[in-house]
């Protein structure tokens, strides 16, 4: 009898990765809302949940992660990225932590905000206005990370302009 297939947890964060950027293309290519028995049969082919012929935004399948504090405009996520846009215009963006996924510091919180955009402290410091060792100073926990640099980390993270 052959052992059970055991995935790695990388593995399983690509497939999440991979599910995520599906349930986005196949979003994209929805047809048009006014032909609802169209919508609804590639809704169908494609596993997308529906409601009165149309495709239900409100109830698309999520593949890991919390829930973010604002879903306004969130249709989807996993643990390090979430699908973002109105229903015409849709991107995939780098997940900043929420404060309820946050499990260890500010400065932790930072730090890992940072890496999930793929920043430097350089770079993430030039986008807010900081320096680089201030930056530094805030992931060290010497110190605090203020409201407004918190508000302007989520925002890098929907890929908005600050």
């Amino acid at each position: 009898m052959r052992p059970p297939h055991r995935v790695a947890d990388g593995s399983l964060a690509a497939l999440a990765a991979l599910a995520l950027a599906a349930l986005a293309e196949a979003l994209a290519n929805v047809p048009d809302e006014k032909n609802t028995s169209a919508q609804e049969d590639y809704a169908t082919a494609h596993g997308l949940p529906t409601a009165y012929g149309e495709i239900d935004w409100s109830s698309l399948p999520t593949f890991g992660g919390r829930e973010p504090n604002d879903t306004a405009e969130v249709w989807s996520w996993d643990a390090t990225h979430l699908l973002v846009g109105d229903q015409q215009e849709l991107e995939i963006v780098p997940r900043v932590c929420g404060e309820d996924d946050q499990s260890g510091t500010d400065g932790e919180w930072l730090a890992q905000s940072r890496s999930n955009l793929g920043l430097t402290q350089a770079a993430l410091g030039a986008a807010l206005d900081l320096h680089a060792n201030t930056i530094a100073r805030i992931e060290r926990g010497e110190l605090p990370v203020e409201r407004v640099t918190r508000l302007a980390v989520e925002r890098l993270g929907r890929g908005s302009a600050i």
